[in-house]
C-alpha cells in the first residue's frame, strides 16, 4: 500500500534538508576559519625561521676588532684545584 506523499511530509523532509544544509555550511565555515589560521601560524613559524637564521649568519659574520679581547667579566674562570672544588660544590 502506497501512500501520496502530502504537504505536511514534504515540509517535513525540506525542514530536515535545510537544517543539514545549514549544518554543512557551518562545518564548511569552520574548517575554512581553521585553515586560515593554520596558514597565519605557518607563516609566522616561517617568518621566525627566517630571522633566526638571519641573526644566526650575522653572529657567525661578526668578528672582533683586531687586537680586542673579551673583557675580564666575560672570561671562563680558571679552574679551581680538586679539594676546592669538592667543597664548593656540597
Amino acid at each position: 500500500m502506497a501512500t501520496k506523499p502530502t504537504d505536511a511530509s514534504i515540509t517535513f523532509l525540506n525542514l530536515g534538508k535545510d537544517q543539514t544544509e545549514a549544518m554543512l555550511n557551518m562545518q564548511k565555515e569552520l574548517l575554512d576559519a581553521y585553515d586560515q589560521s593554520s596558514r597565519a601560524w605557518l607563516a609566522r613559524v616561517k617568518s621566525e625561521g627566517d630571522l633566526w637564521s638571519e641573526l644566526a649568519k650575522k653572529l657567525s659574520e661578526t668578528r672582533s676588532a683586531p687586537g680586542q679581547s673579551w673583557p675580564r667579566s666575560c672570561r671562563r674562570p680558571a679552574p679551581l684545584p680538586k679539594p676546592l672544588r669538592l667543597i664548593s660544590n656540597a
